[in-house]
C-alpha cells in the first residue's frame, strides 16, 4: 500500500489506551498544546475469502488489536498540518481547497498523505461539505497519526488510516452532523442508524483509496475496520454489504497468529488491478455483472487466465460459507483444511502468493496443533494467517523464524492477534 504510518506492536484494550496516550503526548511535543479530538481504527486480518470482495462474493475478516490513532486540534494557521509521526513525515494542506478540488489534487500529495487527506475530504463530502464552500463548514486541523498496523503486510494499514481520518472528521463536526449522514435520521432503530453511518463511512474511505491512492480495492477492509466486534469475525456478503458477526473460538481453544514474511507488497504497482481487470473481462464474457453469479460449470468462452481466476473466486466463495458453518460447529480441523485449500487456490489459480508466503504456510501447516494457514491480504508478500492451539503457537514462535530464515534467507515476525472492536472517536 505504499507508505503509511505503522509497524509497532500493541494489543488489547489497554494497548489502545496506551497508544492514544502516546499519540497525544507526541502531539503535545510537536505542536506545543494539547489535542482536542481523537479517532482510532483497527487493521484487519482476513481469515478466509481473498479477492472475492470486488467480485461481490463472501469474505470473513476480523478487526484486530492493531490500530491507527489520529489526534487533532484546530489549526493555528490558515492551513492544516498532517503529521505521520511513525515515519517522521508531514504535509501542509488546505482542507477547504481539497474539498473543492478533491482527488484532482492527489498528485500533489506524498503517498502516505493520499490515504489520510483523501479519506478526510471524502468524509467531509459525505457529511455535506460541497465544492464552492456550501454545506458543512470545512475545518482546518493540525493532525498527528500513529499506527501499530504493519505497512505492506496485508493487514490493511491503508484502511486503518483512512477510517481513522474519516472518524476524526466525524468527531470534529460533532455527533449531530454524523447522525445526519447516510439518511440515518430515517433509519429507525439506533443500531440501524449507526450501521448506516458505518456503511457510509466505509464507502467514503473506499472512494479515497480508489480516487486518491489509485488502488481499486473492494470494501472489505473499510467495513471490517468500522464494523469490527471483539471476539467475532465478520461474514460479509459483498453483493449487498450485509454483515453477520460470527463468534470465534475462545483463546484457550485456538489463537489467530499473523506471520509477517518481511516482503512488502505494493498493490498500487499494478498486479492487483490486473487481477480485477481479468475478473471484469471474465464476467463480461460470461454475460454476468460479477463473478458472484457464476457457479461451477463450463467456461469455454474464457481464456486460460480467466478460467483460473473464475475457478478461484467460485471455489473461494464456497469455502467461506463452509468455514462459517465449521466455526459454528466448533470444527476447527475443517476450518484449517479450508484455509489451506484457500492458500493453494491463491497460489496456483489466482497466482498472488510468493515463495516466502508459501514457505510460511507449509511450515506452519506441518506443525502439530496447527489447524490451518494461508496467505492473507492482497498477496505478493505481506502476511500469513495461522489458526492454531496455544501450545502450537509456542512451538511456532520457537521454530518458525529459524526455519524460515534457513529456507528464504529472510527474517519473519510472528505474533497473536485478537478480534477487536471497530472504530472509536470523539473528544479526547
Amino acid at each position: 500500500m505504499s507508505e503509511t504510518p505503522g509497524g509497532r506492536e500493541a494489543g488489547g484494550a489497554d494497548g489502545l489506551e496506551r497508544l492514544i496516550d502516546d499519540t497525544a503526548r507526541r502531539f503535545g511535543a510537536r505542536f506545543g498544546r494539547e489535542p482536542v479530538w481523537v479517532a482510532s481504527a483497527p487493521g484487519r486480518v482476513n481469515l478466509i475469502g481473498e479477492h472475492t470482495d470486488y467480485n461481490a462474493g463472501f469474505v470473513l475478516p476480523m478487526a484486530i488489536d492493531r490500530w491507527c490513532v489520529c489526534v487533532a486540534a484546530s489549526a493555528t494557521s490558515g492551513k492544516s498540518l498532517l503529521v505521520a509521526a511513525d515515519i517522521d513525515r508531514s504535509v501542509e494542506v488546505s482542507l477547504a481547497d481539497l474539498v473543492v478540488r478533491r482527488h484532482a489534487a492527489a498528485a500533489e500529495l506524498p503517498a502516505w498523505a493520499k490515504y489520510l487527506a483523501g479519506a478526510m475530504v471524502e468524509r467531509l463530502h459525505g457529511l455535506g461539505a460541497e465544492s464552492g464552500g456550501r454545506g458543512v463548514a470545512v475545518p482546518e486541523l493540525d493532525v498527528l497519526a500513529v499506527s501499530t498496523v504493519p505497512v505492506g503486510g496485508g493487514l490493511s494499514s491503508s484502511a486503518a488510516i483512512e477510517t481513522a481520518g474519516a472518524v476524526l472528521i466525524e468527531a470534529v463536526l460533532g455527533a449531530e452532523a454524523v447522525g445526519e449522514s447516510a439518511g440515518s435520521r430515517n433509519a429507525g432503530a439506533d443500531a440501524t442508524a449507526a450501521d448506516a453511518v458505518r456503511l457510509a463511512r466505509a464507502l467514503d474511505c473506499q472512494r479515497a483509496e480508489h480516487r486518491w491512492a489509485g488502488v481499486p480495492c473492494g470494501l472489505m477492509d473499510q467495513l471490517a475496520s468500522s464494523f469490527g466486534q471483539a471476539g467475532h469475525g465478520l461474514l460479509i456478503d459483498c453483493r449487498d454489504n450485509t454483515i453477520e458477526r460470527v463468534p470465534l473460538p475462545s483463546p484457550d481453544r485456538a489463537v489467530v497468529l499473523v506471520v509477517n514474511s518481511g516482503v512488502r507488497h505494493a498493490l498500487a504497482s499494478g498486479e492487483y488491478a490486473k487481477r480485477r481487470a481479468v475478473c471484469r473481462g471474465a464476467a463480461a464474457a460470461l454475460g454476468v455483472r460479477t463473478l458472484r453469479e457464476i457457479d461451477t460449470g463450463a467456461w469455454g468462452a474464457l481464456d486460460a487466465e480467466q478460467i483460473r481466476c473464475v475457478r478461484h473466486v467460485v471455489s473461494e466463495n464456497a469455502r467461506v460459507l463452509r468455514a462459517v458453518e465449521a466455526l459454528r460447529a466448533d470444527d476447527l480441523e475443517a476450518v484449517g483444511r479450508l484455509m489451506v485449500e484457500s492458500h493453494n487456490s491463491l497460489r496456483d489459480d489466482y497466482r498472488v502468493s510468493c515463495a516466502e508466503l508459501d514457505a510460511i504456510v507449509e511450515m506452519a501447516a506441518a506443525t502439530p496443533g496447527v489447524f490451518g494457514a494461508r496467505m492473507t491480504g492482497g498477496g505478493f508478500g505481506g502476511c500469513a494467517v495461522v489458526l492454531a492451539t496455544p501450545e502450537a503457537y509456542e512451538t511456532l514462535s520457537r521454530t518458525l523464524p529459524d526455519g524460515y530464515r534457513a529456507r528464504t534467507g529472510r527474517a519473519c515476525e510472528i505474533g497473536t492477534v485478537r478480534a477487536s472492536d471497530g472504530v472509536s472517536g470523539g473528544l479526547l
